[in-house]
């Protein structure tokens, strides 16, 4: 059997998604994965055997850094080395594109595949999702916090505050999110008028979440959940940032599931993790 690895092409989402559906056990997530091949068009790589689809992956490229994500191999096909083979590829795609640094995710079972290509654990994410009604959150320790929604002239300072925090300038996927959930959007900022957070709340998941304090955060939060949510909100949250998981367990939130942060190459560069209080998701960070 001949194992090819390719990039992935429009031709091919239907098949991609359907190896998805099956190691994720999902429902399709055919429109996620165009919405993350559309931000990097070749970063999205496909493992075909004899011609069929039954791996696939994606890396998505900030600069000194790359996310590795969606990760994903047929149940059926699994311990015969695809895996480890499109990591492999997909880090030599990342350099390939400017980005030494590669970051991931991965569950405790998927983590030994990272671990034999050399990946090294940096932190753990913590999946928050709001079980009970959230005590009242905000205050007097949120005096000077102004909130207002985020809009399309407020991105260019946006993207030079994340980027203090985030570590490099992620423009696009901004664009994206904002573009995605325009009318859920939050921005803060301090009594000087200086930005000092945002938020973006999507139907079931609240993130990207940034805040240069708790204070911030709080104010954020306390907007965040009187929005409509089709299901119950999930948070992606840094272990790093304790400010945040005792901010959403005051708030009817409890960690479902745990996963390892882990980086092949670089050094750790984990403080400002401290201000990450909800990732994108777990395929771009």
């Amino acid at each position: 059997m001949s194992l090819e690895i390719k990039p992935l092409t429009d031709d091919l989402l239907d098949e991609a998604d359907r190896v998805l559906m099956a190691a994720f056990r999902s429902p399709s997530r055919r429109d996620e994965l165009a919405l993350y091949r559309a931000l990097q068009p070749d970063g999205w790589l496909v493992a075909a055997l004899d011609g069929a689809p039954v791996g696939l992956g994606g890396v998505t490229c900030y600069g000194s850094f790359a996310y590795l994500g969606l990760m994903a191999v047929d149940p059926a096909m699994q311990r015969r080395g695809i895996g480890q083979a499109l990591v492999e590829a997909l880090i030599v795609r990342g350099g390939e594109l400017g980005s030494p640094v590669v970051l991931l995710d991965a569950s405790d079972a998927g983590a030994p595949v990272y671990e034999r290509v050399g990946f090294v654990d940096d932190d753990r994410v913590r999946v928050y999702t709001r079980k009970t009604q959230p005590s009242p959150i905000g205050g007097a320790s949120d005096a000077g916090q102004r909130v207002t929604s985020l809009t399309q002239d407020d991105l260019p300072a946006l993207v030079t505050f994340d980027a203090r925090y985030f570590g490099v300038s992620r423009e696009a996927v901004l664009a994206m999110c904002l573009r995605l959930s325009a009318d859920r959007a939050l921005l803060t900022h301090d009594a000087t008028g200086a930005i000092n957070g945002y938020l973006i709340a999507f139907e079931e998941r609240i993130g990207p979440w940034v805040a240069a304090t708790p204070e911030a955060a709080n104010a954020l939060l306390a907007h965040a959940l009187t929005l409509h949510y089709a299901a119950a909100p999930s948070v992606l949250v840094p272990a790093l940032n304790r400010d945040a998981t005792e901010l959403l367990e005051r708030s009817g939130f409890r960690s479902s599931r745990e996963l390892r942060h882990m980086r092949y190459g670089g050094e750790p560069d984990l403080q400002r993790r401290e201000c990450l209080y909800g990732q994108a998701s777990f395929a771009i960070g």
